[in-house]
């Protein structure tokens, strides 16, 4: 990952001494001083160190570095605002109090996550972020970039899937360089996910990564024939015209280099066959992978009820895995119609709450709970209409058994409404 901080958050570049495994030093080891943002809570005055490279040292007149040289600046620096600084995603940071101290006086320490300092520098917070896969083109800069949009059209270098917080019309993922804008500049939101599947989907994204790695890997030499090609193709071109004034005159001579031109355009055009082939083949891999990570994907009405009882404090992971379980099973469509409010039929809440008895073996707590967080839920019915309404759907449940088993399998329609 990289940490984009700004400049302004600087406060030093340090000499150090650099202990290592096994007794090694190095003296000559260098580090930032980073003053922590605002938004980190912290009093004034604490700081976090990270180490700095490419350092360039302080050098007597004969051009040596002396022994008590000074770090004068590092090519870290990629313009006047932004250290960009390439870290390990797992590495972790000591926040200390170093500017402000008082003679005898204890601080707390603070460690930060790479991902936690980054979100800090950005400037947001992501605790309450919503988790989503994002697919994303990652462009090259500079001349790399022009000679790249010269031959293919685009700068674009690769196409990657990343798992990251949406926050507004913003993508943040510690394994980018900065925040993306949604919808912009080849960034696409496949789906949002929960956080316990994270893992699972970064797992199929690296295991796509490295296909596309050993497809590409195969087409190598397809790349440097392209090049080869391309530029004796455009050296032979040059003398087939017959105006200008550095073609053969000799009639032979002409005839052979355009020989060589037609010979030339053949191995192009086998070579972007081949290069057609390998898009074939990435987009095929690209396919399966998304096919993968849709079966991790929240249904977006769902997953914003779900966020906004997170947020509220009453989400319940029992309550969610009997959503689920329902939304697996024939009664899915019948279920998210009653849950959502768009059955609004004179027996809709017996009809949600049977079903709810159904797949939650009668657990009547568990019922009415689930049911609170639907859009049938009438705060005005008080609770005793709730605890009355789930004894009638276990009532019902229990007198007609195999009727709500045939519906919950699908071999039946179950019209709902409890018995009176």
């Amino acid at each position: 990952m990289e940490l984009l901080i700004d400049k302004k958050y600087l406060v030093r570049l340090e000499r150090y001494t650099k202990f290592g495994y096994g007794g090694m030093y190095n003296p000559f080891a260098a580090r930032y001083v980073f003053a922590l943002p605002p938004n980190a809570g912290l009093p004034e005055g604490y700081t976090v160190y990270i180490d700095a490279e490419k350092v360039e040292w302080e050098h007597d007149g004969k051009g040596f570095r002396q022994f008590d040289a000074k770090p004068l600046y590092t090519k870290e620096l990629e313009h006047d605002k932004t250290y960009r600084l390439d870290r390990q995603s797992d590495a972790t940071y000591e926040a200390m109090m170093t500017e402000n101290r008082e003679e005898g006086k204890r601080y707390k320490r603070y460690k930060y996550t790479a991902e936690e300092l980054y979100a800090l520098y950005q400037n947001v917070d992501l605790s309450t972020a919503e988790l989503a896969v994002a697919k994303i083109d990652i462009y090259l800069d500079g001349q790399e970039g022009n000679r790249h949009k010269a031959l293919y059209g685009n700068r674009i270098d690769r196409t990657d899937y990343y798992v990251g917080k949406v926050q507004g019309n913003w993508f943040y993922c510690s394994e980018l360089d900065t925040k993306r804008r949604i919808g912009s500049h080849g960034v696409t939101i496949l789906g949002n996910i929960r956080a316990e599947d994270e893992a699972a989907a970064w797992q199929i994204i690296k295991k796509t990564q490295k296909k596309v790695e050993q497809c590409k890997e195969n087409y190598t030499y397809i790349y440097i024939s392209k090049n080869s090609v391309d530029k004796a193709w455009h050296d032979v071109n040059y003398y087939c015209d017959e105006n200008n004034r550095n073609a053969p005159k000799d009639k032979d001579i002409l005839n052979a280099i355009r020989m060589v031109r037609s010979s030339a355009e053949k191995a192009k055009q086998l070579i972007d066959k081949k290069l057609s082939e390998e898009e074939i083949v990435i987009a095929k891999i690209f396919s399966e992978s998304e096919e993968q990570l849709k079966k991790y994907y929240i249904d977006a009405a769902h997953h914003k009820r779900e966020h906004e009882e997170q947020k509220r404090g009453d989400f319940n992971p029992q309550d969610e895995a009997l959503k689920q379980r329902i939304a697996y099973s024939p009664m899915d469509n019948t279920f998210n119609r009653l849950y959502t409010g768009q059955d609004k039929a004179a027996n809709a809440d017996e009809k949600l709450m049977e079903i709810l008895a159904f797949f939650s073996d009668k657990n009547t707590d568990q019922m009415v709970r689930v049911f609170k967080t639907s859009a049938l839920y009438d705060e005005g019915k008080g609770e005793g209409y709730l605890s009355e309404l789930s004894k009638r759907a276990t009532s019902a449940l229990s007198r007609q058994p195999n009727s709500f088993k045939s519906a919950a399998n699908g071999n039946g329609k179950h019209s709902g409404g409890a018995a009176k």
